[in-house]
């Protein structure tokens, strides 16, 4: 067996599941590397960070030990302090948000209260002005049929303008004053 023939096995018998999945995961990390790179340029520019590099190559080739105790040091103790600080930044933002939906739910359940309280009053109100308008237009309705009923005729009906409810002589101008005595 030849090396294509055992290539062309292999990638044969990895197919097309196991494929797609190894180029979407390629896919994936090489865009989160690429992503990281740009926020690094961001944050330090090319120029920046090899000025940075050339000052902590010289510093560790004039103090050797320093240097070597200051990278053993940052990296023992870098991890811990890197998960120490994310745990402070995690806990706030879980504390604020936490608080802003605590802060929300009592709101609504401090407005469901006081809502709930407000229609105590409000129900019983309702009912006596309901009833009381009731009576009032009950009161009134029976006033017109029995003041019907007593003039034995139609009610007069009602004028549209005032005109036609002031006499002639008044509503066209040409009343006349009274004469002093």
């Amino acid at each position: 067996m030849s090396t294509t023939q055992v290539h062309s096995t292999v990638s044969g018998a990895t197919g097309s599941g196991l494929g797609s999945v190894m180029g979407t995961l390629q896919g994936g990390v090489s865009s989160v590397v690429n992503m990281g790179k740009g926020l690094l340029d961001r944050v330090l520019p090319p120029e920046t960070r090899a000025a940075i590099m050339e000052k902590l190559t010289k510093f560790a080739h004039d103090q050797p030990l320093l240097a070597s105790f200051l990278l053993s040091h940052v990296a023992i103790s870098g991890i811990p302090v890197f998960l120490f600080v994310a745990l402070i930044i995690t806990v706030t933002l879980v504390a604020l948000v936490v608080g802003l939906l605590v802060g929300l739910l009592g709101a609504v359940l401090f407005i469901l209260g006081a809502v709930g309280f407000a229609l105590l009053f409000l129900f019983p109100v309702l009912f006596f002005t309901t009833f009381a308008a009731v009576g009032v237009w009950l009161f009134g309705v029976g006033a017109y049929y029995l003041i019907k009923w007593f003039n034995k005729e139609e009610v007069p009906e009602v004028r549209n303008s005032a005109e036609e409810s002031l006499p002639k002589s008044i509503g066209n101008g040409t009343a006349q004053k009274p004469k002093p005595e």
